[in-house]
């Protein structure tokens, strides 16, 4: 999907999500949103209306009243095409988990103004965001941004390093599955071998460590050093090739996920985001339906 239509999509849905969760009600079938254009340009509006969705409701502005073009009507249609009225959405969503990259960012890899408030929004009516990202926490800060902590959006609770990371709400980790010394330095020892070790970076739980650039890291260092997560960078015509020589050496110690066209990342066996999602979720006490 177009990362535009996705970054759309997410704002528009949140929206939809704020108007199911208030309990004020409204006469019309449809939703009555304020937006002002300000914050999509003309082929961006364009490209909301024109694109199909396949498996994401798709959404349609129309103009409520005629010659008032910030007035708009949100109209939520399901995969089929066919319009959903606005009190047939559960308005019992009590927590949303937000993916950053390819989902809520754009091209600089920066929130837009349009999903800060549209989180802020939802955040408000009291639905609780949490972001769940394959970064670190202090690269995720700055990619939310100066404006996303005038909104009030906080990075606790979370998810981070693919779900290696995750903080309860008073900054406790409930979820801390670093990697084995033994397993990283394995793959530091096969990366070198391969002369693929000037590609690597460490992901301890505040930095990236490299052997060359940025935090830079000796072998003793990496031994003592608790690691999360270990991202290797191909060529996107290499990436495939590549892969299969880790998951041959290392699908049965550690995850390999290539998130990216050109990389490939490894860490703790069995963790993902949404072992964070259930983890939060039970802290919560609130349903994953919610």
């Amino acid at each position: 999907m177009n990362l535009k239509l996705t970054q759309i999509s997410l704002s528009l849905l949140l929206m939809c999500l704020c108007e199911a969760y208030s309990n004020e009600k409204n006469n019309n079938d449809e939703t009555k949103i304020i937006k002002s254009n300000q914050l999509l340009s003309e082929p961006e509006i364009n490209e909301v209306g024109e694109e199909a969705y396949e498996d994401q409701p798709a959404y349609d502005d129309q103009s409520l009243y005629e010659g008032q073009a910030n007035h708009e009507m949100l109209v939520v249609r399901d995969k089929n095409g066919k319009p959903v009225n606005k009190n047939d959405l559960k308005n019992n969503i009590k927590i949303a988990f937000i993916d950053l990259d390819g989902t809520l960012l754009n091209d600089d890899s920066k929130a837009s103004k349009l999903n800060i408030e549209s989180l802020a929004k939802a955040q408000n009516k009291g639905i609780k965001i949490v972001f769940a990202t394959g970064r670190i926490m202090f690269s995720a800060n700055d990619a939310i941004g100066e404006y996303g902590k005038k909104n009030n959006l906080s990075l606790i609770p979370g998810i981070y390093l693919n779900g290696c990371i995750t903080y309860g709400p008073n900054g406790d980790r409930i979820i801390d599955n670093y990697m084995d010394e033994k397993l990283v330095m394995d793959i530091y020892n096969f990366s070198k071998e391969s002369n693929f070790v000037n590609r690597i970076v460490f992901y301890s739980s505040e930095k990236m460590h490299t052997f060359e650039i940025n935090e830079y890291i000796d072998e003793e260092t990496l031994k003592n050093t608790k690691i999360y997560k270990i991202s290797i960078k191909f060529d996107e015509q290499n990436l495939s090739s590549a892969l299969k020589i880790y998951q041959d050496e290392f699908s049965d110690r550690a995850s390999l996920v290539n998130p990216l066209k050109t990389c490939i990342e490894l860490f703790h066996h069995n963790t993902n985001k949404f072992e964070g999602v259930k983890a939060l979720c039970k802290h919560f006490d609130i349903s994953l339906n919610d």
